[in-house]
């Protein structure tokens, strides 16, 4: 038996004019429906909760997006006509901050959902205050590092399910899944033996076609390299000499990769304790390094007198630029005598072209002419040419084939719907055997888009299904998972920096005596609550030993009375 509800009431007495449930792999889970207001009064607000659910089972959650009231003269009714989308959209309303280092997919999504200084929470995180909790979540691949810096939780999560294949959904009982594409199967596949679809048939396109792909990839790395600087000769005072120096290529990550001391990692590979890309030395000196905009600048006592940064570098970037402390004692500036070694693997850009020379001899039999279909891309995130050359083939395995459509319909029972609709049997981004003789196919198929409508006798649903092959018929499963074999770990975004801020509201009563030390005879200053043309007063103030720059301790507002 179907039942509607909307903040809690059952309104399917009211009547549903239309009911209809859409499930897509590109977008979020929507529902639309049609109610009968003979009343005229009955309002909807966007955000009362909304549950569809047939003998029980639930075929639809979320909440209203969108309400809109109609009236029909001269009937004496309204009509709200509805649009609600699933608790995935709650992952767009919240952001996440954060740096994660060497952690499985789990891991992060696990703090994601419980940690709320990740998610900018006060003391619970928000998504769990929504409700949801951890449902299937596979351990998935390690991170090597992720940087989400102010970027919404559904882009953090479709980052991790690209970058380890797998495919992430919140239920509609508010669970959080991360579950392996291929063992996500449908409760049926459409083959000879069932007559009960409607509209079957085959829908070929080239729209995305292509059998040749250029991608303008990141960079790719050259060989270690060792340059050398000179400082500025003797006649040029300190304070003018060169404090930055600019490398022949924009550094890169390693290997080899150093420590602090700038030993070199034995095993090739970054870690916690062998993180720098790159060793400086001053007259055979190793210097002590800092990213810039990450370590403090100007200051020879930060983090503590013995291990301030001497010189600074950015990934990505060509400047060594040294520590701006004048400080000749300390910290001297580069002499002309002295040469300055920088050892460090540069980066350039990179170009990946490849194609499908089966396809292109394909095309040239059947349409003449070259046979070529050129597509162009660019994605910078790529470090390197192996993967960029991986991506360009996988590129060409997705969509070196005319796309597939099937789209089928049937009408099933209310009794059946929890088990072959949008619910546990038959939903987007699951897998089905599609195996129609008369059609000449016989292949997996990804099911794109389910919609579920409920027929006029409110007994009966019609399901209408399109699935794919070609385009959609190889995803990132097959390429993260040989890199996971491979022992790789995958870096997103490593070069960001995330810097937190958070605003400390506190009340400081100062009381202080000002005098004129200008003037004569001085000038009578009144208290700022009698002036209201007092200079409001930034002060630094020193809290368990830390710095807050920046507190307003006395404000005043021009031409305000009081200074309020």
């Amino acid at each position: 038996m179907f039942r509607l509800a909307v903040g809690g009431e059952d309104v399917t007495s009211v009547g549903p004019m239309s009911f209809r449930v859409t499930d897509s792999v590109s977008a979020r889970s929507t529902c639309d429906f049609a109610l009968l207001d003979q009343s005229k009064v009955r309002t909807l607000q966007t955000g009362e909760t909304v549950v569809a659910t047939c003998h029980g089972a639930r075929i639809f959650a979320g909440s209203v997006d969108r309400a809109v009231r109609r009236f029909s003269l001269p009937h004496s009714y309204a009509v709200l006509e509805v649009k609600c989308v699933d608790y995935n959209q709650l992952c767009d309303r919240f952001v996440v901050n954060q740096v994660f280092e060497d952690l499985t997919v789990k891991d992060i999504v696990t703090q994601i959902l419980t940690d709320p200084e990740t998610t900018l929470g006060d003391t619970i995180a928000p998504l769990s205050a929504e409700g949801i909790t951890l449902g299937d979540v596979l351990t998935g691949v390690r991170i090597k590092k992720l940087v989400a810096g102010f970027r919404t939780v559904n882009d953090v999560f479709n980052e991790l399910a690209d970058a380890s294949g797998l495919m992430w959904n919140i239920d509609f009982h508010k669970k959080l899944h991360f579950v392996d594409r291929s063992t996500h199967r449908a409760a049926f596949d459409v083959t000879d033996a069932q007559a009960v679809y409607r509209g079957l048939g085959l829908e070929v396109d080239r729209g995305k076609y292509r059998n040749r792909q250029i991608l303008k990839a990141g960079k790719e790395r050259t060989d270690p390299l060792t340059e050398s600087f000179k400082g500025d000769v003797a006649s040029v005072k300190p304070q003018k000499r060169r404090r930055t120096f600019n490398l022949s290529f924009p550094v890169g990550k390693g290997p080899p990769w150093y420590d602090a001391l700038g030993n070199v990692s034995p095993t090739g590979k970054r870690d916690s304790t062998y993180k720098l890309p790159l060793r400086v030395k001053r007259a055979e000196v190793v210097q002590r390094l800092g990213v810039k905009g990450k370590q403090k600048d100007g200051d020879l006592t930060k983090p503590t007198p013995t291990t301030w940064p001497q010189w600074f570098y950015q990934e990505d970037e060509k400047e060594i630029t040294q520590n701006s402390k004048e400080d000749e004692t300390n910290n001297p500036t580069l002499a002309n005598s002295e040469e300055l070694q920088v050892e460090y693997t540069g980066t350039f850009p990179f170009v990946a072209d490849v194609q499908s020379d089966t396809e292109i001899a394909a095309r040239q039999a059947l349409e003449g002419g070259s046979g070529e279909y050129i597509d162009v891309e660019e994605d910078e995130s790529l470090d390197g040419s192996d993967f960029a050359i991986e991506k360009a083939n996988r590129k060409i395995l997705v969509h070196g084939v005319i796309a597939r459509e099937v789209p089928y319909e049937y009408d099933a029972p209310d009794s059946t719907v929890p088990a072959l609709s949008v619910g546990p049997g038959l939903a987007a981004g699951k897998i089905q055997t599609i195996s129609i003789s008369e059609l000449g196919i016989n292949a997996l198929y990804l099911v794109d888009t389910v919609s579920l409508s409920l027929l006029p006798d409110f007994r009966t649903f019609r399901i209408s299904v399109k699935a794919l092959a070609g385009e959609h018929d190889e995803d990132p499963v097959a390429f993260f998972r040989r890199l996971v074999r491979a022992g790789q770990k995958i870096t997103i975004r490593e070069n960001e920096v995330v810097i937190k801020a958070k605003q400390l509201a506190d009340s400081i009563r100062i009381v202080d005596t000002l005098t004129d030390s200008v003037n004569n005879p001085p000038l009578t200053l009144n208290p700022y609550t009698d002036d209201p043309y007092t200079f409001a007063v930034a002060l630094i103030v020193t809290v368990g030993g830390k710095e807050i720059h920046g507190v307003v301790a006395g404000r005043s507002r021009m031409g305000v009375p009081y200074g309020v």
